[in-house]
């Protein structure tokens, strides 16, 4: 297990932009603390045995809902309304441990966790790639879900952006021409108050009307929902990856996914780090 002051200055350094000053701390398994070897520490940043513990990862995933081992004829997403998006793609399943990895990245400055979850995603995405491909063609663009204005100022970064730019970098790893990442176009105009907690039925009034599709600028801002003023629409007959941490119900990406399409994109991908398992007694929305 890393040294705590080992694990200190990681904290210290897992949101700044000095890559050479995270070099020089060994890489360790992003659960466990346990030393990575460089072929572990390039991929998803875990040991192997957390990599193939973790809740989800064998089996497949209903391309329409993203829910692991649910056959598409017991789809809880069945109407366009519900899954206006051509395909619904995920890594893990939202559970012990993923679920506290996710919640230190979110909540306690553990920027670097989101460069294994989006390892893990890409590959994920690129290992399904002929399910969903027939489905939208190549993908040209690589969009992460904006965060509320007032939680972006507030955590100083948005996860989703985090976790896209590791995704287009696992891509490249691949040795795949990784899609652009275009955070400008899509933005979040309005805050609303935290759908956790919140059942599935409220959640898209909730979220409804807050998202607005930008205008492609040159120079795209990386990490954050900003948008340049200059540049024209890009999204007319584009197909687009849209990327999130967490998909609970599926509201908030039905949301952006009808944003999109309303600009004029031809097709959306969805894709989470985690799907949260569908709860019995609970209709998705």
């Amino acid at each position: 297990m890393a040294r705590p002051f080992l694990m200190r200055a990681r904290r210290l350094l897992s949101l700044g932009t000095d890559l050479s000053l995270q070099a020089l701390l060994p890489r360790v398994c992003a659960l466990c603390e346990a030393e990575l070897g460089r072929a572990d520490a390039r991929r998803a940043r875990l040991c192997p045995p957390c990599l193939e513990a973790l809740p989800g990862t064998s089996g497949g995933r209903c391309l329409r809902c993203a829910l692991h081992h649910v056959p598409s004829a017991a789809c809880p997403l069945s109407s366009e309304a519900q899954a206006p998006w051509d395909a619904a793609l995920a890594w893990l399943d939202y559970g012990y441990p993923v679920d506290g990895w996710i919640h230190a990245l979110k909540f306690q400055g553990e920027g670097a966790l989101a460069e294994g979850l989006g390892h893990g995603l890409a590959r994920a995405i690129l290992r399904h790639r002929e399910t969903w491909a027939p489905l939208v063609g190549p993908i040209d663009a690589i969009v992460p879900l904006p965060l509320a204005p007032s939680r972006l100022a507030r955590r100083g970064f948005n996860q989703a952006a985090l976790i896209a730019t590791a995704v287009q970098r696992a891509w490249r790893l691949e040795g795949d021409a990784a899609p652009p990442l275009r955070p400008d176009w899509l933005l979040r105009t309005g805050d609303t108050a935290p759908l956790s907690g919140q059942g599935a039925s409220e959640r898209p009034a909730m979220i409804h009307g807050v998202y607005q599709a930008g205008k492609g600028t040159r120079h795209g801002q990386r990490h954050n929902n900003k948008v340049g003023s200059a540049g024209e629409p890009s999204l007319k007959g584009r197909c687009v990856l849209l990327i999130d941490d967490v998909m609970t119900t599926g509201a908030s990406l039905a949301e952006a996914t009808r944003c999109l399409r309303a600009a004029g994109a031809q097709g959306v991908v969805v894709a989470a780090a985690a799907r949260t398992p569908l709860v019995a007694h609970e209709s998705p929305g």
